[in-house]
């Protein structure tokens, strides 16, 4: 590993690649969904730990109402959805609790 005059680090790689490390201690929020086994979407939420998270659902993009409240207790989590398969579509969002 390298550091340059600005504080920037990177890796050299066997291979001759070289990568620049992000910023330490900073963990971007993502929300994101996948198919999983038997129909379901398994959902992941990266946030810093202890981040309150508020995730809603739709069917339309207009109207949302409250699936559940989680807590990212250790910086990601996975959930699924246990009514996805009573519409036949269905958008959703997360929404960070203050």
């Amino acid at each position: 590993m390298l550091n340059d005059n600005s504080g920037n680090r990177f890796v050299s790689f066997v291979d001759g690649g070289i990568a620049r490390l992000g910023d330490d201690g900073i963990v971007p929020s993502s929300f994101a969904a996948a198919p999983a086994s038997g129909g379901n979407v398994q959902f992941s939420l990266y946030s810093p730990p202890q981040k309150i998270w508020q995730i809603q659902a739709s069917s339309n993009l207009t109207s949302w109402y409250l699936l559940g409240i989680v807590t990212n207790g250790s910086g990601g989590l996975q959930f699924t959805d246990p009514t996805i398969s009573q519409t036949r579509v269905r958008f959703y969002r997360a929404l960070p609790i203050p």
